[in-house]
């Protein structure tokens, strides 16, 4: 047995693991998309609450994309087709991340299996295996994105493969917008990297590796324009912070009606 098959081996036997420890069960948030994405098919994509008696209270629907790609499946292939497809998303994850571990390891077979498992003993409890919601197709974008960053910056990959987080921005954005700052935050830690002085990066033992600067500041632009290439412009881009407790306005329509209770 070679050892990119023994690493295959060893990867789906964690995964198969992680599914019996975790279970794999559809959850209300799995049915709620499936109806949200049946009445996207049907509707169109909602810009305001069809809840709300007035009809204008303005709405982001952060994760339209998904939702309407899930009932597409689900016409197609019934629930057994979600599971699969989410199974294969988390089984992506696990295998990026062992390939990560080996490209920052230099190699080094023994000690990426050990992170790979601890990975996996520290992610999949809290998406529940590979449930079938958007965090896991989201988790799958971001590794990539992390995997390509760092392939770019040991030269493996030369410094326009950057171009591709720009179709990657797009797709997370309307996937699931709730997760999109984190893509041009990790591309906001390598353009810190690259702007640091060597000698400050010795004291904490970091050799100075990242792609060339320029490069990282002309994918971090191109990557924030394309974040407003959704339904919802800006709103998207910001439904994290909008949604945050203790950021986020005040509800006016729940405080309006707060004299009914």
């Amino acid at each position: 047995m070679t050892s990119a098959l023994r690493s295959y081996v060893f990867l789906f036997a964690l995964y198969a693991l992680m599914l019996i420890i975790c279970g794999y069960t559809i959850d209300n948030d799995t049915y709620y998309l499936l109806a949200l994405g049946r009445s996207i098919h049907a509707d169109g994509i909602p810009t305001t609450d069809p809840l709300i008696m007035d009809g204008n209270y303005p709405v982001v629907i952060q994760q339209w994309l998904y939702a309407f790609l899930l009932w597409s499946l689900y016409q197609a292939t019934g629930l057994l087709g979600t599971y699969l497809v989410s199974m294969a998303a988390g089984f992506l994850i696990l295998l990026v991340f062992y390939r990560l571990c080996v490209l920052v390891s230099d190699g080094n077979i023994a000690l990426c299996r050990v992170l790979t498992v601890y990975f996996a003993l520290f992610f999949y409890p809290i998406i529940s295996g590979a449930a079938v919601r958007p965090q896991v197709f989201s988790s799958a974008l971001l590794i990539c994105a992390l995997f390509l960053l760092e392939r770019v910056a040991r030269g493996v990959f030369r410094p326009q493969a950057l171009l591709s987080l720009v179709p990657l921005s797009i797709l997370l954005i309307n996937l699931h917008a709730a997760m999109w700052p984190f893509l041009p935050f990790l591309i906001g830690v390598y353009l810190l990297e690259s702007l640091l002085p060597q000698h400050s990066l010795e004291k904490y033992f970091l050799t100075q590796r990242h792609p060339e600067k320029n490069f990282l500041l002309g994918s971090l632009l191109a990557v924030l324009l394309a974040g407003l290439l959704n339904p919802y412009g800006s709103g998207a881009m910001l439904y994290s912070l909008q949604a945050a407790p203790g950021l986020a306005p005040p509800h006016d329509v729940i405080g309006a009606t707060c004299h009914f209770s």
